[in-house]
């Protein structure tokens, strides 16, 4: 935003005055602005603005925590919480935290040795199933210029169960193909996990025309699932999650993305 002198008489000087949002940008920056006059010497000028927007609250190392590990694994980061503001009237406080992902995450606030700096621990559920989930930590302060602060959070269980092909692949199928249930166009895969002993519950599709049929190669242990397409109609691409629902808690649900291109 500016504010200007819009006419300045001839020999004579005129201001610009710019404004910078400070909640929107945040750190250093560079940002140019254009300038128009009517001068026929200077129909356009560039002028280069630099600042450095200082926050109320500083969040260290940054205000974004990546939690990953296995199903049962400890896994938990720590971040440092203080004020930077000058002008405040009272000892820093951190009044509430608050998450919108509290099912698979936990945290706690310490007061650091350093007074107005605390450690905000967060921890991932170790019963997380396998998934990428992410959420928001939400850190309350005294401080009136910043009273509610964000902390993105991303949580992954990593898996153990190993799909080959991750995708399966159908190709173009022609218009011929089209509800022929003697000769399907078929794709296969195997599923195992070398560490846990698993069975295959029940398949489930989240579009039609895809069909599957399980046969152990190791009970327990390896399965090849084959899945038969069947197109329904034509001019159209099915695509969607073959969802595999296995015996094992840690990873109840495997998902496994379908492409097929029927014409």
């Amino acid at each position: 935003m500016a504010k200007y002198d819009k006419v300045i008489p001839p020999g004579q000087k005129g201001t610009i005055e710019f404004e910078i949002d400070g909640k929107r940008v945040r750190g250093r920056f560079t940002k140019g602005a254009t300038i128009y006059t009517n001068d026929p010497n200077h129909r356009k000028m560039t002028v280069t603005l630099n600042a450095h927007i200082k926050p109320y609250i500083l969040i260290e190392p940054a205000s974004k925590v990546f939690l990953k590990g296995s199903y049962g694994e400890q896994v938990e980061r720590e971040i440092i919480i203080s004020s930077n503001d000058e002008n405040l009237s009272e000892p820093f406080e951190i009044t509430k935290v608050e998450s919108d992902m509290d099912d698979k995450i936990t945290y706690k606030v310490i007061s650091a040795e350093e007074q107005g700096k605390f450690k905000l621990k967060v921890m991932k559920n170790p019963k997380l199933t396998v998934q990428n989930a992410f959420g928001s930590l939400f850190v309350y302060t005294n401080n009136d210029r910043a009273p509610r602060n964000v902390i993105q959070v991303q949580v992954t269980t990593k898996g153990e169960m190993v799909v080959r092909p991750s995708i399966l692949n159908f190709g173009f199928v022609p218009e011929a193909r089209k509800h022929n249930e003697e000769s399907p166009v078929q794709r296969s895969l195997t599923i195992s996990n070398s560490k846990h002993e698993f069975e295959i519950e029940d398949i489930t599709f989240s579009i039609e025309g895809y069909r599957a049929k399980v046969d152990p190669i190791e009970d327990g242990k390896s399965y090849r699932v084959t899945v038969d397409f069947f197109p329904q109609s034509g001019g159209r691409n099915y695509i969607g999650q073959m969802v595999i629902h296995t015996s094992d808690p840690r990873e109840p649900l495997v998902n496994v993305r379908l492409i097929a291109r029927f014409r």
